[in-house]
């Protein structure tokens, strides 16, 4: 998770990266938009060697870090 949170932390501006991030928040407390989800994804993918069903492919889909990072988890280890 660790990681995932260090990707999203180099996705935000450096006006978002002003205030700490932890992997508690929201996405919507962080400020991240669709842009921004969509490089984190990108970024996911790259890093953790999965793909995101197209159906995962929307911010609304996560409510926070930690349910992105329980999606990766869960694809992963099919």
């Amino acid at each position: 998770m660790e990681k995932l949170c260090e990707i999203i932390r180099e996705t935000l501006s450096n006006e978002q990266k002003q205030n700490f991030v932890t992997c508690e928040q929201t996405l919507s407390e962080i400020g991240i938009y669709s842009i921004q989800f969509i490089t984190i994804i990108v970024q996911a993918e790259i890093e953790f060697d999965f793909e995101f069903e197209d159906d995962f492919l929307s911010v609304d889909k996560f409510t926070d870090v930690n349910s992105i990072a329980d999606y990766i988890y869960s694809v992963s280890n099919r």
